[in-house]
């Protein structure tokens, strides 16, 4: 009888093991999700204020009339790039907090996808960035003929749209991923 006792004793201690074992993973993908949701929400942000720059700066180098005018857009422009670069950094902050976390592949699976596409985005910006260094650099120094204007937007369309076309696909792959995973 001493025998069976023994090992129900040890049966409920691996039973009790367990359940604080898979609570504790069930801790971790609670903790992932709420992370996730979080990093997700700026990526929204993200988003929305990205949106409302393309919209801003249509219009405002369409309106562009002088030399001073122009200098204004360049610098409100790469000022919001680098605000949406910030944005950027902080988002993969969030998601890489879920690497840390064990249990939750999935999460972390997705939270890589969405770092890899953040910076993609950043690499974008950065090309933004660049475009208006060299727009710049040809008004300054003259060279603002339709021709040379045309290659260097056109070099850097090219740019964007490869690396847009690469964070899409990163971005598909993360929201496939948590529907399939139903994160």
């Amino acid at each position: 009888m001493k025998r069976y006792m023994t090992i129900i004793a040890l049966l409920a201690l691996v039973t009790i093991t367990l359940s604080f074992v898979a609570g504790c993973g069930n801790d971790n993908k609670t903790e992932a999700k709420k992370i996730m949701e979080e990093a997700d929400a700026i990526i929204s942000q993200i988003e929305a204020d990205m949106e409302e720059l393309l919209a801003n700066m249509s219009e405002t180098f369409y309106n562009v009339s002088d030399m001073d005018s122009l200098t204004t857009a360049v610098d409100e422009t790469k000022d919001a790039t680098a605000e949406l670069s910030d944005k950027a950094d902080e988002a993969a902050a969030e998601y890489e907090k879920i690497n840390d976390l064990e249990g939750v592949e999935d999460y972390q699976e997705y939270a890589d996808l969405q770092i890899m596409s953040g910076d993609i985005f950043k690499d974008m910006l950065d090309t933004i960035d660049e475009f208006l260094d060299e727009m710049m650099e040809a008004v300054e120094s003259g060279a603002v003929d339709e021709e040379t204007m045309t290659e260097i937007a056109e070099s850097f369309q090219a740019e964007l749209t490869e690396r847009g076309m690469l964070m899409d696909e990163a971005e598909t792959a993360a929201e496939e991923l948590k529907e399939d995973k139903n994160l």
